[in-house]
Order: structure tokens, then sequence, then C-alpha cells
């Protein structure tokens, strides 16, 4: 199905499910089951210690303004000793004022997210558990549930779990038509390994690179090899190929199947243990930021042509990239393991490249500050007005984390300095005031009369996540 606007106001994601897995998290165990299977399977769907419900993406809920017999009914059929719901998404379609979701497991069931103003009298799912009760269903659940852990940063504080209503989405998503329109239909799709809905067709060259990137990490995990190198000469340059199977190479075959058919996708994704799946959250946010830029690059270089959809000028992309940084900070700060320096390093790395990237689109553009707010990347991020734009993060990082990249962001300093929109006071304020905490505490742990200190993370950086 493909869209019937113009605009991406409107989809629909289909969603199919294969026959439920028969594997019991607490009763039986495969013989070659790992240590680390075993500890992952006492964090399932269910309750966790502090009164929360633990859904499939691993957010946590809180139910408690539900009635209690809808909580009966929610904790009944997101039981992970039930499997939990068994859907996957296929592809979506526009209609007029609202939102179309298609989820499927042995049969297909559509799924509407809806807008607050719209004249639409069909129920948000079409299945019969959800019109005869009126309560949300698995289908909607699941389903919002995987947009939710696409919207909302992750991982959340264990005392801050997301507050679950009738609709069946949570509270802190506000309206989750609204949001699915910020973020944009194709980015959502993209995110969720979707193929496009108008490429179910042999054209090699429409692959979805996140789907593509999900089969290499589980393929790699399974053969117990390093993602990066892995079979590059199924991944460097992706394609379905002509035929479903590839003589004499298995996982040629299994790749192929696993581009091709999304049920297919789905059930090997759901079948596989949760340390295999090598959900790195910081990849994830990673790809966002990729590739609202590529968007916002593709916007740039067709000034003088209708936008496909939405458009993704600067704004979009900025409220991207605001994003992303307020998923980083997430990360940092809610982790449930302590990081490593080896991580910090990556995070640092990762907020000091989304900044360059801004800074490459300062383009020169008309005096007018809406024109220059569409088309200027950096003037809609840092130029126009302080929005905190990664500073916030660095300071939540523990300095002697910090302290490496000083000479790169006293560079980005420099360089910000020489535009002709400069940026706000209070930004190169913060700026320097990261500088100047990073090279105090070098210099106090590097002293001789200083408490020297090891570079595990400090303990600055841990009281901080630790609020």
């Amino acid at each position: 199905m493909t869209s019937s606007s113009p605009t991406e106001r409107f989809s629909q994601l289909s969603i199919e499910s294969m026959p439920p897995i028969t594997r019991s998290r607490s009763r039986i165990q495969d013989l070659d089951e790992s240590p680390a299977e075993s500890e992952h399977d006492s964090f399932g769907l269910g309750y966790n210690t502090d009164g929360a419900f633990i859904f499939p993406s691993r957010l946590s809920y809180s139910l408690d303004e539900l009635d209690e017999d809808t909580q009966d009914h929610i904790t009944t059929i997101m039981d992970m000793e039930d499997n939990g719901p068994q859907c996957h998404l296929q592809t979506y379609v526009a209609r007029e004022d609202y939102i179309i979701f298609q989820v499927a497991e042995l049969v297909q069931h559509t799924v509407r997210a809806i807008a607050p103003e719209s004249r639409c009298n069909l129920p948000p799912c079409n299945c019969y558990e959800h019109t005869k009760a009126g309560r949300p269903c698995r289908h909607m659940l699941w389903l919002f549930d995987q947009i939710t852990n696409q919207l909302e940063p992750a991982p959340r504080p264990r005392d801050a779990p997301l507050t679950l209503t009738m609709g069946g989405y949570p509270r802190e998503l506000g309206n989750i038509y609204d949001r699915i329109n910020e973020f944009h239909l194709d980015m959502l799709g993209e995110a969720l390994h979707l193929q496009k809905p108008d490429t179910d067709t042999e054209d090699n060259e429409c692959v979805n690179p996140r789907r593509v990137q999900a089969i290499k990490e589980m393929l790699a995990s399974l053969n117990a090899a390093p993602v990066e190198g892995y079979r590059p000469d199924l991944f460097a340059n992706p394609s379905r190929g002509k035929r479903l199977t590839k003589t004499k190479d298995l996982e040629g075959t299994i790749f192929r199947m696993l581009l091709r058919n999304d049920s297919f996708f789905q059930y090997f994704r759901s079948s596989l243990r949760y340390d295999e799946l090598l959900e790195n959250p910081l990849k994830k946010v990673q790809w966002r930021m990729e590739t609202a830029i590529a968007k916002f690059d593709a916007f740039r270089r067709a000034p003088g042509r209708p936008p496909h959809g939405r458009t993704k000028d600067a704004e979009w992309c900025a409220r991207h990239l605001l994003a992303v940084d307020k998923q980083i900070k997430s990360i940092v700060m809610n982790t449930a393991r302590p990081l490593s320096n080896g991580d910090y390093h990556e995070i640092i790395t990762l907020l000091l490249h989304m900044i360059q990237e801004v800074i490459k689109r300062n383009e020169d553009v008309p005096l007018d500050s809406q024109v220059r707010a569409k088309r200027n990347l950096y003037f809609a991020l840092i130029g126009e007005e302080d929005h905190d734009f990664i500073t916030g993060t660095l300071e939540t990082i523990g300095t002697s984390h910090v302290f490496p990249f000083v000479a790169e962001i006293s560079s980005i300093m420099d360089t910000l300095g020489q535009f002709n929109y400069g940026m706000p006071d209070t930004y190169q304020d913060k700026l320097r005031k990261v500088i100047a905490l990073a090279r105090a505490r070098h210099a106090s742990t590097s002293s001789p009369s200083g408490s020297k200190r090891s570079s595990g993370g400090g303990p600055d950086s841990r009281a901080k996540r630790m609020k």
C-alpha cells in the first residue's frame, strides 16, 4: 500500500506474527543455555521490583491510573510466560485525518493513531478484543510500545516509569498522532526495520539500511564474529538479489530471506535471546542523527522541487538532534551498568561529531530569519538561541572523561566565534565551563598533592547518574 496524500501526516504499519514461539523462560531451559541468558530471563515481561510492568521493548509502565479489571487484562495478555504478543510490522498507508497501523498475528489487524480533531469514528483497533471491551488490546499495546521506544529517551530512571493510558500508549507522549508526525513517518518506518511500503518489488536497491544493520548484527552474533567486517560480500553493498536462495551459501540465503520477508524477519528476531540482539542504545541514536541529517541534506540539495512528504527542513532536523542529545543524556544518567572508559569515549565522540555536522551546515541564506531557520541548521539549533545543545550532556559526564577532548571543544568554540551569526553568550559560557572544569579536574588529579583517582569514571559522574 502507498500513501494517497502528498504529505506524511498519515501512515500505516502492517504487523504480522508467526505462530507463538514455544519457549518457557522459567520452566524449561535449553541445555546449551548460557549464564547470560539465564540472568536475562529473570528480566522478562511482568512486574519489576518497583511495581512497574515491563513491556517487550524493556520500557516500564505504571498501570496505576487504570482500573483493576483493565490492569488484570493488560498483565494477562502481555505476560512473558505466554510469550507476550507475537506481532510484527509489515507496511503502512495514509488516510485522511488519521494514521493507520496494520497489526497481524495469525491474522491481520488494523491499528489507527487518530488525530485529536478527527471526525473518524472507527475504533483504534479492529480486533474483536478491543471493539468488544473498549480496552487496549495486545496489538495496540505492542505497536505503541515499539513506537514509544523510538520516540522516548531510553533507558529511563527506574523510579520514573511511563504512565500507560486507555489509548494504549504512555501519557508522556502527549498525542501519539502528533508525535509520529513530528518524527516523520518514513523515519519511523526505517527505525522499526520496515521496508518502504512502495518497494515490494525485485529492485535490488530498495533496502532499508536500518534492517540491513539489524540483520548483520544478528548473524554476526550467532556466528560469534565481530560485527565490523562481518561478511563484506553481503553487507558492503547489500541487495535483495534476483533469487531468494544463494547456492552454497546458507548465510547469504538467510540474509535475503530476512531482507525480503517481514514475517520471517520479526519471527527470527523474536526467537533470539536478548543478549544476542546487540541492541546498543547509542547505535540507535547515532542512526537517528545520521538519518535526520541525510534527509535534511536531501531537502537542501533540491530547494526548487516540491518536497516529498513533509518538509525535512532545518527546524525539523534540529528537533531530531535535540532529541538525540536528550537520549544520550538519558543513557549516561540511567544506564543499568557502570559505563566504561570506552563507553564515555564513544559518547563524547558522538556528541562532538554531531555539533561538527551542524557547523558544516552553516549555509548563507537570505537575511529573513524565518527563511534562515528553515535552511540553516546551525542557525536553527545554536545561532538563534541557546537550546543547551550537547552542553548539558557534557556537564553530566565526568570531567576526567571530557579532558582528552578539551582541545577539540576549544577548536569548536573558535569556529563558532567566527560565524556571522555568532552564538548566544549563554552557550559560549557553558562551553567555557565544560573546558574549565575538565582542566581543573585534570590538574588536581595530576599534581603530587592531589588525590589521584583512577580514570574509571570518577565519583562525580556516577553520583549524577544516580540522582
